[in-house]
Formats: structure tokens, C-alpha cells, sequence
């Protein structure tokens, strides 16, 4: 359990930054 759940905050931080990462490049088409 304590693996799996950390196996899910290390998915969780990844698919944060590539939403950052997205939203900062939708940003830059905009302007």
C-alpha cells in the first residue's frame, strides 16, 4: 500500500506539471 500510494503522488506531480506545462503553451498561442 505505502508503495502504490507513493507510486500515485510521483503520477500526480507528473500529470500536474504537463497541465502546467500545457496551460503555460495555450497562454503563449493566445497572445
Amino acid at each position: 500500500m505505502v508503495s502504490s500510494s507513493i507510486g500515485n503522488v510521483v503520477v500526480d506531480a507528473n500529470y500536474r506539471n504537463l497541465g502546467i506545462g500545457k496551460y503555460l503553451i495555450r497562454t503563449m498561442e493566445q497572445t
